[in-house]
């Protein structure tokens, strides 16, 4: 699940959840290890676009108030449209008797993902003339079908990290490691297309945040087939948590300059991670 969070001080505002649920992905991977302990590696993965779950977006508009109910609601088929990442590592090797190695190393990774929302249903409330506060939401609310795509979002993740891996024999056949990545700076730029806005402009929103938190626990179970083709299997659970940065809106539309800025809401938006990340690979050495 991805989150696109709005911030108004020390309230959320607005919550956009996108699952992954599931997505599938293809990729290759390149790891070299010198005698000496020097290891460095490369691993790409690309996901088949589908439909990822169900796309759902919550405002909580009562703040003012005092009330940090949900006022408004809706609920979209989520299609992940694109889903790259890239992980490189580069650490040493550090051989603890026969059967058992300690790998600190430094990391970067790379993600970049797309998803649209089309059709669903809207549970707004009634109009308010002419400020909140809203009726809060109720699931007995009436749902307002939405034909199309409504929102189209992007995000990118950039991410510097540290982290150390174990690695331990058992028998002749048999690896098991496990391995934990931290980072207290990653960074994630995200595109918000709002295509099916109230008129009289369609609104792009733009954010560019910082100093997230990267946790990232993992567990490998390898099988070595022969000296040269090894089977493995790797779980992980990749979470980020604390982006926060500068908010621009950006109205699109006939007859408007391209890019002008409509306006900036400093420290009003932020993102927010996490996946359960399962994967089988054969690896041969050269």
């Amino acid at each position: 699940m991805a989150r696109e969070l709005v911030y108004y001080g020390q309230y959320t505002i607005s919550e956009l959840d996108w699952p992954f649920q599931p997505v599938l992905y293809a990729g290759t991977a390149l790891a070299i290890q010198t005698r000496l302990g020097l290891s460095a590696s490369l691993e790409v993965r690309s996901a088949f676009p589908w439909r990822s779950g169900f796309m759902q977006d919550s405002d909580f508009l009562n703040y003012d108030y005092g009330d940090l109910s949900r006022t408004h609601f809706s609920q979209h088929d989520c299609y992940t449209e694109r889903a790259i990442t890239l992980d490189a590592r580069v650490g040493w090797v550090f051989h603890l008797g026969s059967a058992f190695t300690l790998q600190p190393f430094a990391a970067f990774g790379l993600m970049q993902y797309k998803w649209t929302a089309r059709d669903g249903y809207l549970q707004y409330p009634s109009p308010t003339p002419p400020d909140p506060p809203y009726t809060p939401w109720s699931p007995a609310q009436t749902k307002v079908p939405i034909s199309g795509t409504g929102i189209i979002y992007e995000q990118v993740y950039l991410i510097p990290a540290v982290g150390l891996s174990a690695r331990a024999r058992l028998g002749e056949r048999f690896d098991a490691g496990l391995s934990f990545v931290f980072s207290p700076f990653v960074f994630c730029n995200d595109l918000d297309n709002h295509v099916q806005r109230a008129p009289p402009w369609d609104t792009d929103f733009y954010e560019y945040m910082r100093w997230g938190l990267l946790l990232e626990p993992a567990l490998t179970l390898e099988f070595r087939v022969s000296r040269q083709a090894r089977l493995s299997f790797d779980v992980s659970y990749r979470r980020i948590t604390g982006l926060i940065g500068d908010s621009y809106t950006v109205n699109a539309g006939p007859g408007l300059p391209p890019g002008q800025i409509a306006a900036t809401y400093p420290d009003s938006g932020g993102a927010a991670f996490d996946a359960l990340d399962a994967s089988l690979a054969l690896s041969l050495s050269l």
